[in-house]
């Protein structure tokens, strides 16, 4: 027996109607209620027990009982029309952000409004500092820079680590000094 309805996003658990036997008309309850199989793009497929409750048959959908307290009983050529495939907090969400779209759009062309098309620029002669002196102090920063590479002690040499093999080793990857120069006279020569 179906525990619920076979509808996308119809929480209502009480499922009445099954899917009818006329392939026909069983196909255009699929098609109406909008359920693909998961991961595919083909129509699901109803099992013996799969049901649609009444919330989605309109009234005229249904034929007139017979009998004083007789269940309603569907049209042979009823197939469900309503349905709420947006949830109402989605919608409601879309509602807020198109709110909010608009009230952006408002500001913004509020704002271009207020921007004029010309810029004025001035200058003042005056302002108390001196091209010279800063040209001065950039010209002596540059002669410091020149005169730290400039220095023998700072500049790097394989001769500051003839005395030290584990510095040319890491840093040329030979044993020593001495094997490194051989190698490098032989390559040159």
């Amino acid at each position: 027996m179906p525990l619920h309805c076979a509808v996308p996003l119809c929480n209502s658990r009480t499922a009445c109607y099954t899917f009818p036997k006329d392939p026909d008309l069983k196909l255009k309850w699929q098609v109406a209620i909008k359920r693909l199989e998961p991961g595919t793009t083909k129509l699901w497929e109803p099992g013996k027990w799969a049901a649609i409750c009444t919330k989605h048959f309109t009234s005229d959908s249904y034929r007139t009982p017979g009998y004083i307290g007789e269940r309603k009983l569907l049209k042979k050529d009823a197939v469900p029309t309503i349905f709420q495939f947006k949830t109402p907090s989605s919608m409601s969400q879309s509602s807020d952000r198109q709110e909010r779209v608009l009230k952006r759009r408002r500001l913004f062309d509020m704002n271009i409004e207020n921007v004029g098309d010309e810029v004025q620029i001035s200058t003042n002669d005056n302002d108390g500092v001196d091209l010279e002196t800063i040209e001065e102090e950039r010209f002596a920063s540059q002669h410091v820079q020149c005169e730290l590479i400039s220095d023998s002690d700072t500049r790097m040499s394989l001769k500051k680590f003839d005395n030290n093999p584990d510095a040319i080793n890491f840093y040329t990857g030979f044993d020593d000094y001495e094997h490194f120069k051989f190698v490098f006279n032989v390559w040159i020569i």
